[in-house]
């Protein structure tokens, strides 16, 4: 049984995407700690990544295609463990990738159907294998430009 009722949660469902969507344009001129967490998956970098993942979501909503939904947001949670994983790893943290994380969790457990748990777990599960696999991550630290220290451009990893 989903944590809201199917009135807002069909509301939520589409909001709070959208808000992801926000989130991620904002993220596009971010220059703070954002500017040091550097990605891709299969060569699309992860901010164009994150202005898509929304689109989905959203369409799903509105088709009220609610499987498909929380397939999507589960396949979504296990990409999230990685990509945060990969900033606790290296301690730097962008703000409006934990929003837009923060949300897709949300969403999880708002539409969590615990009849579908193997499905979903099995989701989850993929989801981090294929950005375990796909996923290419660099940080480019700012200690390096310090007192004529050589500037680590970026670590591939």
């Amino acid at each position: 049984m989903p944590i809201l009722p199917a009135g807002w949660r069909r509301v939520t469902n589409i909001v709070l995407p959208i808000v992801v969507l926000g989130d991620m344009i904002f993220y596009q001129f971010c220059l703070s700690s954002c500017s040091y967490l550097q990605g891709d998956i299969l060569g699309l970098e992860m901010k164009y990544v994150g202005l898509l993942i929304p689109l989905p979501l959203i369409a799903l909503a509105l088709l009220k295609q609610d499987l498909l939904y929380l397939l999507a947001l589960s396949f979504g949670l296990g990409g999230e463990f990685k990509l945060v994983s990969f900033q606790i790893q290296h301690g730097i943290y962008c703000p409006y990738c934990l929003l837009a994380g923060a949300i897709i969790l949300f969403l999880f457990l708002a539409n969590l159907n615990k009849t579908r748990k193997a499905l979903t777990v099995s989701f989850v599960i993929i989801g981090f294998l294929f950005f375990q696999v796909f996923f290419r991550g660099a940080v480019t630290p700012s200690y390096g430009e310090r007192s004529g220290a050589p500037v680590v451009l970026a670590r591939r990893l």
